[in-house]
């Protein structure tokens, strides 16, 4: 009977490797984690390994995150590939998580790094860290992509300061932040390029100096030195962070202040430093960049604080004033940017989901009344939708809806259509899930071949940048990690965000409960992402979670679990 159970195992996890091959997302993560299932599998039934209820219900999670995922793998099948699908999908998935969690719970428990002793100051670390990052970040930039990466919505926010004219469609101020350097490199100059090129180089400076203040971090716990390397490679090499340094965007800033948070927090709660003045001021430098530098990152900072009150609030009191400061400031901040002349951004920008529920059921002539339909056509054409209806995009149907001048109507009415949306997703819930699934799922499955790393200079006159013997040799650099899927991987939205939800586990298994809060500010800027991204798999947007997961792994493992925790489980 034990050895039928063990081949019915085996050959589960086999069928959902091989079943997943059809899969529109990126089949190397699957594979990757299949593999990984078997090995642990292997392991576990040598040491006679179980797993608790935590590990059961978790595995169901990512079992379920993987079958909604692919639903639509089951449209083009006969009824007998239905029918073993539909079995050994979801049974191998729940045993491929199962297995490996339960092995990573085992490995959490005993394993913890021995500390190394080291002779160099952490002073020096960070300014060899320091300087060697911005020597490979600005140079790449000077030579490869000068005067940095500017795109469509860069030209727009460079624009709104040129014309003294802004709208909060991009947070004012981070807007603020690129006139301080961008204005006064025109003032001086009177070059456009060079004012670029000067706030460019500043947010890669800066950016260099959050990544060796987490080096440094990592280097002060004593863990291995291979490991420090190997986090210095990551922020040094992955085209994420060498490209994003100088990119022009705000979700650059926005990701380092969510790691700067969570490193300089860590710090203090484990006491790391000379002084925790230092650590402190950092803190709040990255609370105030979670809550002012992406519109999303107030509401995430709401439920950091909430949670922060409930777990601290007998232990440090102190931080937890701190940071109810820092968020009752930054509300008070974006209350007062009408009144400097910021123009409320388009209301139809944080209705992206309901928006694309409502043309799904349009596209697919759903349930809908007389009235309903006249309701949607006052906004949009019924016809338009149904041609440019794009289920991984809300832009056309929100473009449809700018373009014939209905935002105003749009936001007097908001209660109308609210109700509207209401009505229409009670009768069609398969329709609104499928339309939640698509505008979703690239942020909590696998990874998909959407474009990641952009490489362009927007700015009227366009450069010539293919004549660049250096630019052509960073795009060849950048392809590699197209071309090949073990490196295609590294940049796998849905993986990083698999990996810091098991961080979080491990965390609660070890009796980390620090460790666990520092997880909740990348996923909770995921979960923002869940109710209202325009974009299916946007990388910008998830681009806090690979800033932090090379920090919030190792650290893992520092320390031994706490004995209280490990009977309970």
């Amino acid at each position: 009977m034990k050895v039928l159970q063990r081949v019915f195992i085996l050959l589960s996890i086999f069928c959902w490797i091989a079943l997943l091959h059809s899969t529109d997302s990126i089949y190397s993560v699957y594979l990757l984690i299949g593999i990984c299932a078997l090995s642990a599998r292997i392991n576990n039934e040598k040491k006679k390994r179980s797993g608790t209820r935590a590990c059961i219900w978790s595995a169901v999670l990512f079992d379920l995150m993987v079958l909604l995922a692919n639903y639509g793998m089951f449209g083009d099948l006969t009824m007998a590939e239905k029918i073993f699908s539909v079995v050994f999908l979801p049974v191998g998935g729940f045993l491929v998580f199962y297995n490996i969690l339960v092995w990573l719970r085992a490995f959490t428990l005993r394993f913890s790094w021995k500390k190394k002793r080291y002779k160099m100051s952490p002073r020096r670390v960070f300014l060899l860290c320091f300087g060697g990052l911005c020597l490979l970040y600005l140079l790449t930039q000077l030579l490869c992509c000068y005067p940095g990466v500017v795109t469509g919505d860069s030209v727009f926010q460079l624009n709104m300061i040129d014309t003294n004219a802004y709208i909060d469609h991009h947070p004012f101020y981070h807007t603020m932040l690129i006139r301080l350097f961008y204005g006064t490199a025109m003032a001086i100059f009177g070059n456009q390029e060079v004012a670029v090129y000067c706030y460019c180089a500043a947010q890669a400076i800066m950016m260099a100096a959050i990544f060796a203040y987490t080096i440094t971090t990592l280097y002060q716990l004593k863990i291995n030195k291979k490991v420090i390397i190997g986090v210095l490679a990551i922020f040094a090499l992955l085209p994420c962070h060498l490209i994003y340094s100088f990119t022009l965007w705000k979700d650059v800033l926005f990701g380092g202040g969510v790691l700067m948070f969570a490193v300089a927090l860590y710090r203090y709660f484990k006491q790391i430093g000379k002084s925790q003045i230092l650590n402190i001021i950092l803190m709040v430098l990255g609370a105030f960049a979670i809550c002012l530098i992406r519109s999303n990152g107030c509401y995430v900072f709401v439920v950091l604080v909430a949670v922060f009150f409930a777990m601290y609030y007998k232990t440090h009191l102190k931080i937890a004033i701190i940071l109810s400061s820092v968020l009752a400031i930054s509300f008070g901040l974006k209350m007062i940017t009408p009144a400097m002349g910021v123009v409320p951004t388009e209301p139809t920008e944080y209705y992206s989901i309901p928006l694309q529920q409502v043309a799904r059921v349009v596209v697919v002539d759903g349930n809908l009344t007389d009235e309903e339909r006249e309701k949607i056509e006052k906004l949009a054409p019924i016809n338009e939708i149904k041609k440019r209806y794009l289920p991984y995009l809300s832009d056309p149907i929100k473009l449809l809806i700018r373009d014939r001048g209905m935002e105003t109507y749009f936001a007097i009415h908001k209660k109308e259509y609210t109700s509207l949306w209401i009505n229409v997703g009670l009768r069609n819930p398969k329709l609104y899930a499928e339309a939640w699934i698509d505008q979703t799922r690239g942020y909590w499955n696998g990874g998909y071949d959407y474009w990641n790393i952009m490489i362009k200079n927007n700015l009227n006159p366009v450069r010539d940048e293919e004549s660049s013997f250096f630019y052509r040799v960073l795009r060849k650099y950048l392809s590699f990690f197209n071309d090949f899927s073990v490196l295609r991987i590294l940049l796998s939205i849905g993986l990083f965000v698999w990996v810091t939800i098991i961080i979080l586990y491990l965390a609660l298994v070890k009796g980390d409960k620090d460790l666990a809060f520092l997880t909740l500010a990348p996923l909770g800027v995921i979960a923002t992402l869940l109710i209202s991204t325009p974009v299916f798999a946007e990388f910008r947007y998830a681009y806090a979670v690979f800033c932090c997961v090379p920090f919030l792994l190792p650290v893992l493992f520092v320390g031994k679990a706490k004995k209280a925790k490990r009977s309970k489980k």
